[in-house]
């Protein structure tokens, strides 16, 4: 079995540029602030009768999962991506409005994006990676996509979760850094995301070492399935999953969608999104298959799940 990168240098590396810590000393934790959505050992970390291992419930979205972390804390991921009637839920919601964005999203004025119209003639030319209304429209139970990074953000939010990023930086912060920090932390278990998909940094695909077509929602299983095969909401029949407990409860790290994660560069303008979507070649598949794109961007490959800190579990 191929054992992939552990962060636990990359890890304080990256904490130390992204929060700005300047000059830290040798050696000295990072920690997240208090009640900021970390994702540290939320607390007093002496106190292991008080060690959160269990996730929050009653939220919006998908179930959250516990994962463990390299670190030895646990925090909590979404079971699945976010589908379209759980954001719709969001819009309902809200509103439509916007609610307190990091400073990095003070660009992002609408969270439903501008789409164009295959039936109108007088808009022959979408553009590359534009969404249609018929897109936007689709089956309720499929992954949400046409989102951009702001919109994922916002949504989490809501949800009272965060979006996916580093273990150990605060959640309610834009982890900006180089680019050079971002496409080593997002390819080692610093990453939630990738520390969930190799199921703790030992396999190259959620379910193993080997690629296996339409195990996952791949091009291979959209022209088997067809469109249905985008239906994702009810997991029970899925073998998009971890082959070990509890990653074997976390479904679609792999295709369907790329998911969007708080890992950005260039002042938040650009940002991280990894497992490749539905029409991805094979190297693009992989848990490291780390790539960035405009913050902006909306696409019909662009999705995302949230995460969350851990909680205490509650006395039988």
């Amino acid at each position: 079995m191929t054992t992939l990168r552990t962060s636990s240098i990359l890890g304080v590396l990256f904490l130390t540029a992204a929060l700005g810590a300047g000059c830290a000393e040798k050696d000295t934790p990072i920690e997240p602030e208090p009640g900021s959505g970390g994702t540290g050992a939320g607390g007093d970390a002496g106190a292991d009768a008080a060690k959160p291992t269990a996730c929050p419930t009653g939220l919006p979205g998908p179930k959250l999962v516990a994962l463990p972390a390299p670190d030895g804390s646990t925090y909590c991921m979404d079971q699945r991506e976010v589908v379209n009637s759980e954001y719709q839920d969001f819009l309902k919601a809200v509103g439509g409005k916007l609610s307190d964005p990091p400073p990095e999203c003070s660009w992002n004025t609408a969270l439903v994006p501008e789409l164009y119209d295959p039936s109108d003639p007088n808009n022959d030319d979408p553009g590359t990676g534009k969404c249609s209304v018929n897109t936007w429209n689709n089956d309720p139970s499929f992954a949400v996509v046409c989102v951009d990074f702001c919109d994922a953000w916002a949504y989490c939010s809501w949800a009272g979760k965060r979006l996916c990023g580093v273990h150990g930086a605060p959640g309610k912060s834009v982890n900006v850094m180089t680019e050079e920090q971002a496409s080593a932390v997002g390819n080692s278990t610093a990453s939630e995301w990738f520390n969930a998909c190799t199921q703790g940094g030992t396999t190259k695909f959620p379910y193993g070492d080997t690629y296996l077509a339409s195990r996952c929602v791949d091009d291979a299983k959209m022209k088997a399935d067809g469109l249905q095969a985008r239906s994702t909401k009810n997991t029970t029949n899925s073998a998009c999953h971890g082959t070990k407990a509890p990653f074997d409860e976390v479904y679609h790290l792999s295709g369907n969608a790329k998911e969007w994660l708080n890992i950005c560069r260039d002042g938040g303008l650009t940002c991280a999104s990894q497992g490749g979507d539905r029409m991805s070649p094979v190297s693009y598949l992989e848990c490291a298959s780390f790539g960035s794109g405009y913050a902006g961007t909306i696409s019909p490959f662009y999705g995302f799940r949230c995460c969350a800190d851990a909680v205490t579990a509650a006395a039988p």
